[in-house]
């Protein structure tokens, strides 16, 4: 009885001091991993939200669009409120009052430091309005990097993480030093103990010892993976027991979660999959992933894009350095934005249509904000890009047939005109395009670029990309040219595309495009008839006269298939441009113009872009932000010419950059430059393969057009003049005989 009132007695006091310590070691712990580690987590936080203020303020003073510097500003407010948030939890749980002194200290830095941060903002939408240079905005930068109260902040604020992760490890000393006191004291206890507590520990190694032995086993299978691991649950209510079971319904729960989130993602139409910094792809992708990339069995993203066309994979290497790049300030949807792909498309083969992908990215942040991984989200998106190229079609088909209603008998003309130009480009075309002589390169040229201006007001605009492709590889080799077509038969391809379009407006409209129409004004009709019926004898040339007057119409009624054409070319410039017409003007025929039609469209093509100038410029001289460009028409019938003048209000003729072009390209020496008069140096815009525009493009700048409006006008015994003032403006007179 003695010995088992001192067992009992000892292990009364034994349980009571464990207790104590328990208890003891509970507060501690709830302290050191509530209050230290929250205060320390949220001052780091507050401490990386500035640092992120401080990295977009950067970035928004050098912002050029208004959109960007809006959604900047936003996010920066955003940034600075959660800052405030941050700052206050670390306020109220900081276990040291230098902590709290120093969050007090912040808290006065802060208010100055967001004045500062809305006048940079301010003075950033004042520089995007006035479009400031790159200077102003590196001086604003240098203001901001040296703004006392940013760094004087940026110092409080690893002062206070520091502060906290030293509370941190001071009561994690207290931890060591009581557990250590803990353990000894239990080391004497145990010595004394050692006897009278054999049986009870065999009953401790049953109840408790074996359980969590059995807990850690099934700990370590769970560790790797196994989630369909379950613990053996020892007891009813013990506190073993209802470890166990809380332990079981927390993989339960984890479990479930995981089925859920695998049942929807394969629910989801769109592929989901995530890559590391590494570019390693995870296992966890949704169901749609293997439909829309067919037997998805990449394992990084250099293998992804390698599968697809266009995308390098040495530059995906790059893309995937940069975007876990520490000193890069972008932020994460721009950064993605410029390195990696936002659409794909697979490699057009026999066996497989095209298939176009769109692609989107998520950032998934660590704990400490940092970029963990990527989340990929991809779309299929052929049927879109399909719908969009058939309504495009469709589009141009109205266009087209809209076009040829309004001109059936102009359009049929135009058609056998452009007929006679593709067999006269084939039969050069036709031995090779790097066998051709200089003069045969130059004579295709234009008759290329008379193509592509004519198929264009024809509406027939595929066509007409397709003859500027052409053109752009005439200056390459055989070998170089991409694919494994000829000029020639890419050529071949245009004439069946335009026979086939062709055909089919003819179709739509019932013309015959082996018949000639003409249209008559009831007027001149009426005109011959009255002759005839009040003269009975019949003057022969005054019929004939009269009859001609049936074919000849208005300017306007034959220009007007250009009016779309200069709104188009006017749009894609950034200009603003209209056609006028000179009441005054003598009409015209189809007949006597017609072989003229793509002399017009290179001299309207090439007042809009050389010629007017932007709107705003315009406007600075005093001018119309709309040019015009006026068109008139004189005849003559006792010297049997027509005289066609189309003039515009622009900046005139550059000659002293004609002079420099003449001079780069050895057209002219220092010494004929010099001598030159102007009526010389304007003669120069009529030399081939000379252009006073740097950048080639569909509008201009392969230098082939205004010599092939002087070939053309003179190949009908006519002549072009030009009369050119600066700032004033252009006028090319054509006159050919009729």
């Amino acid at each position: 009885m003695i010995t088992f009132s001192i067992i009992l007695f000892l292990n009364l006091v034994a349980g009571a001091f464990f207790a104590i310590k328990i208890r003891d070691l509970k507060k501690l712990v709830e302290t050191v991993y509530d209050n230290p580690l929250m205060a320390s987590t949220y001052a780091t936080s507050a401490k990386y939200r500035f640092e992120k203020v401080d990295a977009q303020i950067r970035t928004l003073i050098f912002r050029t669009d208004d959109a960007s510097l809006q959604e900047l500003r936003k996010s920066i407010n955003s940034q600075l409120e959660q800052a405030e948030e941050d700052l206050a939890v670390v306020q109220e749980r900081a276990l040291t009052e230098s902590s709290k002194k120093i969050v007090q200290d912040i808290e006065a830095l802060v208010v100055d430091y967001k004045t500062e941060v809305e006048s940079v903002i301010k003075m950033s939408t004042s520089n995007l309005v006035s479009k400031a240079n790159f200077e102003t905005r590196s001086a604003e930068l240098d203001h901001w990097l040296s703004f006392k109260i940013r760094n004087s902040l940026q110092n409080k604020l690893t002062d206070l993480t520091d502060d906290a992760a030293d509370a941190g490890y001071t009561f994690r000393l207290e931890s060591e030093k009581k557990n250590n006191e803990t353990i000894y004291f239990s080391w004497g206890i145990g010595i004394l103990l050692l006897i009278t507590t054999q049986l009870l520990a065999l009953y401790l190694r049953r109840t408790i010892a074996k359980p969590i032995s059995s807990y850690e086993k099934a700990c370590l299978e769970i560790g790797k993976g196994d989630y369909t691991k379950r613990v053996k649950v020892f007891g009813e209510t013990s506190e073993i027991a209802i470890l166990g079971r809380s332990f079981n319904a927390m993989l339960d729960q984890v479990d479930e979660k995981d089925r859920n989130m695998k049942s929807l993602l394969d629910g989801l139409n769109t592929a989901v999959f995530s890559f590391d910094k590494n570019g390693n792809i995870s296992s966890e992708k949704s169901k749609a992933t293997d439909k829309i990339f067919e037997a998805f069995e990449s394992n990084t993203m250099i293998d992804f894009f390698k599968t697809y066309k266009g995308v390098d994979p040495d530059l995906t290497k790059q893309s995937l350095q940069l975007l876990w790049d520490p000193e890069m300030t972008l932020d994460f949807d721009s950064l993605v934005a410029g390195v990696l792909p936002s659409e794909i498309s697979l490699p057009l083969d026999s066996a497989h249509p095209i298939q176009y992908i769109s692609i989107n990215y998520r950032q998934h942040n660590d704990q400490h904000g940092k970029l963990e991984k990527i989340i990929v989200l991809a779309e299929d998106i052929t049927e879109k890009v399909s719908s969009q190229k058939n309504s495009a079609i469709q589009s141009d088909r109205v266009e087209r047939i809209t076009k040829a209603s309004n001109n059936s008998d102009i359009y049929i003309e135009s058609k056998a005109n452009f007929a006679g130009l593709i067999e006269s480009s084939l039969l050069l075309l036709k031995k090779g395009h790097d066998q051709l002589t200089n003069s045969e390169v130059s004579e295709l040229k234009r008759k290329l670029h008379s193509l592509k201006g004519e198929l264009a007001l024809m509406g027939h605009r595929t066509c007409s990309r397709e003859i500027h492709h052409i053109e752009t590889d005439l200056q390459k080799t055989s070998a170089e040219v991409e694919g494994q077509y000829s000029l020639y038969d890419r050529l071949v391809s245009v004439k069946s595309i335009f026979l086939e379009e062709s055909a089919d407006v003819l179709l739509v409209l019932g013309l015959d495009a082996n018949q000639r129409y003409l249209k008559v004004d009831q007027s001149k009709f009426q005109s011959l008839k009255n002759y005839a019926l009040q003269n009975k004898t019949v003057d022969t040339e005054k019929v004939l006269l009269l009859l001609k007057q049936f074919e000849q119409k208005p300017l306007e009624q034959f220009f007007k298939k250009y009016f779309d054409y200069v709104a188009q070319v006017s749009e894609n410039l950034g200009k603003e441009a209209h056609l006028v017409f000179d009441l005054n003007s003598d009409e015209v025929s189809f007949s006597e113009v017609q072989s003229l039609d793509a002399v017009f469209g290179h001299l309207i093509r090439n007042s809009l872009d050389h010629g007017i100038e932007d709107p705003d410029e315009r406007e600075t001289q005093n001018k119309k932000r709309a040019g015009e460009i006026l068109i008139s028409c004189h005849r003559s019938e006792s010297e049997k010419k027509l005289k066609i003048t189309l003039k515009d209000d622009g900046g005139g003729i550059n000659t002293e950059r004609l002079i420099e072009k003449a001079l780069e390209k050895q057209i002219w020496t220092k010494e004929e430059a010099q001598k030159a008069n102007q009526k010389e140096a304007v003669a120069l815009i009529f030399r081939s393969d000379l252009s006073t525009k740097d950048v080639v493009s569909e509008t201009s700048g392969r230098g082939v057009g205004m010599d092939a409006v002087k070939d053309l006008v003179e190949s009908v015994g006519g002549k072009i003049e030009i009369e050119t003032e600066r700032k004033v403006g252009s006028a090319f007179i054509i006159t050919i005989p009729i």
